[in-house]
């Protein structure tokens, strides 16, 4: 960035604030055709990865790719989907995932169909590890998926990329902290880490892409070796209405607030509100209504916690897991903050590297997100295309996880996350 522009910008009236945001916009659109992504609505599993590795192809004008990442939701062949993708790109490494949900990049949304992009920047290496079952053994699968990741790092970091980061995903339910915890064991505190759950293992043919393969219950992590590392962003816009004291819970169920029924309490809450009783059951008012979690990093700021379904005895079952004498917010989806969530993930994506360009990225949104949203959703996507100015390939997550390298680290199930390659 050429010091003049700041000084022009300025001398123009323009504020700072708005002069750095303007930075991070001419950073962002600096990307040259070192990721290209292509989608495709054929309902012909075979046709439909053909079609979509062909566009994201001949967007990197003759680069060498580097990695496949393939997202699709669920209604394909995966195997004849893959093999459509490897038609184009050969051999190159791939994974990606099912959705129950949307899959989109930077040109449009998919509610059927396939979204791809193909990495190939020069000055970026990727390693890919997988594991079975973490569920049962995850620092077993960590380790055993870590491996290749740590041994390619240990070659390349004195060549030119001394910097790690990971990606992961998984298709059944593990605890984030744990799982966290036991990579950073591994790689050290410094490594940034994003990904998410992306299903809930409710795919009998498997739904995790694993290079020729397509998987169930696994662990795949991604790892990025660069000069830099990725630049991670979340955030999800939820309006605080009401706090709660959390006084008795097990695990992810929330069994009591302020010593009554966890549903009950909300049922008196949502009658208040003008709320009928027929209208009062989570499929109604969830995701509109989800839990606010203190994040003990960012005081002030929540993680956004989901009640999956009630219990006979009034006991919530939420997305992740919950402590006794926690306080917890109610929290809604009002349209302007959610649409901040965007410019808020891109700020915090974009805080601390010395980027020149970007390659491209990663984003995880929660699929509840999308049904809170409404047609919102499709602004927010729109405005993503906007501010990133970059390539990107996307997909609904069950879970989103985070830790950057400055300890900034929680779960969502309803928030907007980006992961900015350099």
């Amino acid at each position: 960035m050429k010091e003049d522009w700041w000084k022009s910008s300025l001398k123009r009236g323009v504020s700072v604030e708005e002069v750095k945001i303007q930075a991070v916009e001419e950073v962002l659109r600096a990307a040259s055709s070192a990721m290209g992504t292509g989608v495709s609505s054929s309902p012909a599993s075979w046709i439909a990865g053909l079609q979509a590795a062909r566009s994201a192809s001949d967007k990197i004008r003759g680069r060498v790719p580097k990695l496949v990442l393939l997202f699709a939701t669920e209604d394909y062949d995966p195997r004849a989907l893959i093999q459509g993708v490897n038609f184009v790109t050969g051999n190159t490494p791939l994974l990606g995932s099912f959705t129950h949900g949307y899959v989109f990049n930077e040109e449009t949304v998919l509610k059927n169909g396939v979204v791809l992009g193909i990495f190939a920047p020069e000055d970026v290496e990727f390693s890919l590890g997988v594991s079975e079952s973490p569920d049962k053994n995850l620092t077993e699968a960590v380790e055993n998926a870590l491996a290749p990741v740590v041994t390619k790092h240990e070659n390349l970091k004195n060549r030119g990329f001394p910097r790690l980061s990971i990606f992961v995903i998984t298709d059944t339910y593990v605890d984030p902290d744990s799982l966290l915890d036991e990579i950073h064991m591994r790689v050290g505190s410094d490594v940034s880490i994003s990904g998410g759950i992306m299903s809930d293992a409710g795919f009998e043919r498997g739904s995790l892409f694993w290079r020729r393969e397509v998987l169930k219950n696994v662990l795949i992590i991604l790892g990025i070796h660069g000069k830099h590392a990725t630049g991670i962003g979340v955030a999800h816009g939820f309006h605080p209405v009401i706090p709660f004291r959390v006084t008795k819970s097990k695990d992810s169920l929330i069994k009591e607030l302020d010593d009554r029924p966890a549903f009950d309490v909300l049922r008196d809450v949502f009658t208040k509100r003008g709320i009928g009783e027929k209208e009062i059951e989570l499929e109604n008012l969830f995701p509109r209504f989800q839990f606010g979690i203190p994040d003990p990093i960012r005081p002030g700021n929540s993680w956004i916690r989901m009640p999956v379904f009630a219990l006979p005895d009034g006991s919530l079952k939420i997305a992740g897991t919950i402590e006794e004498g926690t306080t917890v917010w109610l929290m809604e989806a009002r349209g302007e903050q959610m649409r901040q969530a965007v410019r808020k993930a891109l700020d915090l994506a974009m805080r601390n590297e010395p980027w020149e360009k970007i390659t491209g990225g990663i984003i995880l949104s929660g699929f509840p997100r999308s049904l809170a949203m409404g047609e919102n959703y499709f602004k927010e996507v729109e405005a993503l295309r906007k501010r990133t100015g970059v390539p990107f390939v996307a997909a609904n997550s069950y879970i989103e996880i985070i830790c950057s390298r400055e300890g900034y680290r929680g779960t969502g199930t309803s928030s907007i996350m980006l992961t900015l390659i350099p």
